[in-house]
């Protein structure tokens, strides 16, 4: 009983770790705003993959120059290009989540707005639940199944309760499995990118490996698609926007990433998690983006069910204790 109550306690506390987790939160809500801004549905905005290229590019340079300080201060830290099979997880987290994952969160951001959008990119957690549960085998408990369910009652929701007092592109309900899909890709590339981490791979590296590969990916298909111009012929607002969404993402990794040196897992990703819903407060605020009392619910049951989830996790593996053996 008492180490009950000692581990409900730490939940409880706030301090330094759940500060810097609502500083995350905060950024990456900022960063979905900024970021839906420069690709906007008027015909106007950059290309999504552009967006995409260029919102990268901060948090590359960022884990970069991290991966030269980081690697060498950790004597434990593994590179990635240690073993090919770190080399392919890294690899294939680029794919999943900064091509694939996030091409289809500016296409959702571009169809239906940082409201739709953001929203539904909570799902991630609830994604990794399901993974989690037929990839590794690892049991759904009844908690885990309540938030699941109570997220998807809000998506439900929300695609009951737009009406004209909602400023949303016409074409808003395409957004809805876009930006799923991209919540899907970024739990599956989590997949990934772990697997390397808790194997002692300096997580700096293996993100700024994944990010240069992903740009090469990326600025590739703008080169064979004749789109690469943007870069110096799209008005500098609208490039200016998404860099500075980029920016507002590094923070972010600062935020969540410092804050698990003070907090648990759980508390960390709890309040991270709140970035679904300051996203479109910020939106509101900022641009004057409408709501409705239904999707004020549809929002809440969202976050609810991401914190119910995300609440049920069982603690993470310290790293070196997942092994990853030869297929």
């Amino acid at each position: 009983m008492a180490a009950e109550a000692t581990h409900h306690k730490r939940h409880m506390h706030f301090g330094k770790g759940e500060i810097w987790a609502l500083i995350s939160a905060f950024a990456y809500g900022a960063d979905n705003v900024f970021a839906s801004r420069g690709v906007t549905s008027d015909g106007q905005g950059l290309d999504p993959v552009m967006g995409v290229a260029l919102r990268a590019t901060p948090i590359m340079l960022f884990t970069l120059i991290m991966s030269f300080f980081m690697y060498k201060r950790d004597p434990e830290a593994v590179s990635v290009f240690k073993s090919w099979k770190y080399f392919l997880f890294v690899i294939s987290h680029g794919l999943l989540t900064f091509v694939i994952g996030n091409t289809l969160l500016f296409n959702a951001f571009r169809t239906g707005g940082v409201m739709v959008a953001t929203p539904l990119l909570g799902t991630n957690v609830l994604w990794s639940a399901l993974i989690a549960a037929f990839v590794f085998r690892e049991a759904l408990n009844k908690q885990m199944l309540t938030g699941i369910l109570v997220s998807i009652s809000g998506v439900f929701i929300l695609r009951l309760g737009q009406n004209a007092n909602v400023s949303l592109p016409e074409n808003w309900i395409f957004a809805v499995p876009l930006a799923i899909g991209a919540a899907f890709c970024w739990a599956l590339g989590g997949v990934f990118i772990t697997n390397a981490t808790r194997n002692r791979v300096d997580r700096f590296q293996a993100l700024a490996v994944s990010l240069i590969f992903s740009l090469v990916v990326l600025n590739t298909y703008l080169a064979i698609t004749g789109k690469i111009s943007q870069y110096w012929t799209a008005p500098f607002a609208l490039i200016g926007n998404v860099l500075f969404a980029g920016v507002f993402n590094t923070i972010a990794l600062v935020g969540v990433t410092t804050a698990m040196m003070y907090t648990t897992l759980a508390s960390a990703g709890t309040l991270s998690s709140l970035q679904v819903a300051i996203a479109p407060l910020l939106a509101w605020l900022l641009f004057g983006q409408k709501v409705n009392l239904m999707y004020i619910v549809a929002l809440l049951l969202i976050l609810g069910g991401v914190i119910i989830v995300q609440r049920s996790k069982p603690f993470q593996p310290k790293p070196g204790t997942l092994e990853i053996k030869e297929p």
